[in-house]
């Protein structure tokens, strides 16, 4: 009796030990996490920067130096064609040119004339004569150039000022700069290795720290012609390429910085992977580790293009395969796949 006692007893634990000997082999097996490789619409952009200006404007340039006795118009301002954007001083202006002639007669004499009209505006004799455009052989005929007022060319904002009453102004600068409010381009520029995948019409995302939201655009323009660009301590080639904003009611300021992300052909769906799950061997061979049947196998693989997390997949996976990721792992070990937020089961 004792002894069937005895046997009984070692039979139950004989097969609980055994019910429990699968897990207890489970739980020691390594274990990795899993991602599986995913299809996502992709498009090959190509990324540059540059700024912001007017699609239309106009300088208002003067024939000859001018004092204003009245400035009207000040940045900023909506004006319309024709409006007055200046009153000139006009007998001032012209008494100041009249004694820029006696330079071509009486060089000495003439540039102590105008020492003591530079005086009235912190200009030196030199100074004032560079301003009149007078030299030898003038002849005074800028004296017919002065205007009695200065008109907006065209309807808009004015965007930049370079009169001040009183002030003698050179005709060398604008006078005035009007931009029509008919919207706005990005002059950007291109890295010379990627120019050739830019064509006129690519639509285009403009983003800049100066203003919010992103605006859509499209390549209007692809200058002929590479330049040198200095960046950093390094200087590159470069092809500008011109932008036109599609949203005429965006508020931008021309001038400010901004970039560009150009599309360069339509989206498509294309297979990929994360960075962190591709490896390289000694002969620059990519590699994912898989799992199949619970064991750790190799497979090489060949990508393409790469995006911002994930690079493309063009041959060696396909959605079903389990690419395992860390270290330790090696070809034909037993291996579980975690459970979690990337893992499989």
């Amino acid at each position: 009796m004792k002894h069937r006692l005895l046997l009984g007893g070692f039979c139950t634990v004989l097969v609980l030990g055994t019910a429990f000997v699968p897990t207890w082999v489970l739980n020691s097996v390594p274990e990795a996490e899993g991602v599986r490789p995913r299809r996502i619409e992709y498009q090959e952009t190509v990324a540059c920067s540059g700024e912001i200006s007017a699609l239309s404007y106009r300088e208002v340039y003067l024939e000859t130096g001018v004092i204003p006795s009245r400035v009207v118009a000040e940045v900023g301002d909506q004006v319309e064609k024709g409006q007055v954007l200046a009153v000139i001083d006009t007998e001032l202006t012209r008494s100041v040119i009249s004694q820029g002639v006696t330079v071509q007669t009486a060089p000495e004499a003439g540039l102590g004339v105008l020492e003591e009209f530079g005086e009235d505006y912190g200009l030196s004799g030199e100074k004032l004569q560079a301003v009149l455009g007078a030299s030898p052989g003038y002849t005074g005929e800028k004296s017919a150039f002065i205007p009695r007022e200065i008109f907006a060319p065209i309807s808009g904002t004015v965007t930049a000022v370079s009169l001040s009453e009183g002030v003698l102004a050179s005709g060398a600068a604008p006078a005035f700069v009007v931009t029509e409010n008919d919207g706005y381009l990005m002059k950007a520029a291109v890295e010379e290795e990627k120019i050739g995948l830019v064509a006129v019409g690519d639509p285009a995302v403009v983003t800049g720290s100066a203003f919010d939201g992103s605006y859509r655009g499209v390549v209007t323009k692809i200058y002929p012609s590479a330049r040198k660009s200095l960046s950093g301590v390094f200087t590159q080639t470069v092809v500008d390429v011109e932008i036109r904003i599609e949203d005429t009611s965006a508020r931008l300021r021309p001038g400010c910085s901004a970039k560009a992300v150009i599309c360069t052909e339509e989206p498509q769906e294309v297979l990929s992977l994360t960075y962190d799950a591709i490896r390289q061997d000694e002969q620059n061979q990519e590699y994912v580790y898989v799992v199949s049947e619970g064991r750790v196998h190799r497979r090489n693989i060949v990508t393409g293009d790469e995006m911002l997390y994930y690079a493309q997949i063009i041959n060696g996976l396909s959605e079903e395969d389990i690419v395992l990721l860390g270290d330790g792992l090696e070809e034909g070990s037993l291996v579980r796949v975690k459970r979690g937020e990337r893992g499989e089961k």
